[in-house]
């Protein structure tokens, strides 16, 4: 169902193709991704981030192939 501006939340931008969030709790993401795993033809990625301010992120990548695999937040570079 499109949002009140008349866009579809469901919908990936033609620009870069990522998807709006959608927030709330999710606390069968795994689930989720296991079961939408199956369904993924061309492959992709789910992320999840906190709205808790605790800077949680969580994701899984899947392979187009029936496959995923997790993803972590991690540290990058050094201190600047």
């Amino acid at each position: 169902m499109p949002n009140e501006d008349e866009s579809d939340p469901y919908v990936p931008c033609e620009d870069d193709g990522t998807v709006p969030a959608i927030y709330g709790k999710w606390y069968d993401s795994e689930e989720l991704a296991s079961w939408l795993k199956q369904y993924c033809e061309e492959g992709g990625k789910m992320i999840f981030h906190s709205i808790e301010g605790d800077g949680d992120a969580w994701g899984w990548e899947f392979d187009g192939q029936g496959s995923m695999r997790e993803l972590q937040l991690c540290s990058v570079g050094e201190w600047i």
